[in-house]
């Protein structure tokens, strides 16, 4: 690719961007193909729609939320571990909340973020607390 109109001062930049962008990067999250309406006052759990490729197996990814996008005021979709399954195409599971007096409508295909691939995902071992007899 050739840039002959590009000013010096902007392409090391450029450079610098394309070679720090994150190779952890699986793909975007969108809502399906049909609007998603979030009742008011209510969590729901939404299917969306995530273009992996084929998978061979069971996958964990971290699913981030697009920080950047215009989505409506009140909706809260956190950060989350997401486990996708093997085959040729894949959906996520992501929780999200409508904290206002109104449902909140999500048009088709709006993104939501982006998967990350992790390294490895360590179970935490859940313990009872003992009784000190207090």
């Amino acid at each position: 690719m050739s840039l002959p109109d590009a000013k010096q001062e902007n392409v090391e930049p450029l450079i610098n961007f394309i070679r720090t962008s994150s190779p952890n990067e699986l793909c975007s999250v969108k809502v399906t193909k049909r609007n998603v309406v979030i009742p008011k006052n209510e969590t729901v759990v939404v299917t969306c729609s995530v273009n992996t490729g084929p998978i061979e197996s069971r996958l964990p990814v971290l699913f981030e939320p697009d920080i950047e996008s215009l989505w409506p005021p009140g909706l809260v979709i956190s950060e989350t571990s997401v486990n996708l399954k093997g085959g040729a195409s894949s959906h996520a599971v992501i929780q999200m909340a409508n904290t206002t007096e109104h449902n909140i409508i999500l048009k088709n295909r709006t993104v939501l973020g982006k998967l990350q691939l992790v390294k490895s995902v360590t179970p935490l071992e859940a313990r009872k607390k003992a009784d000190n007899g207090g």
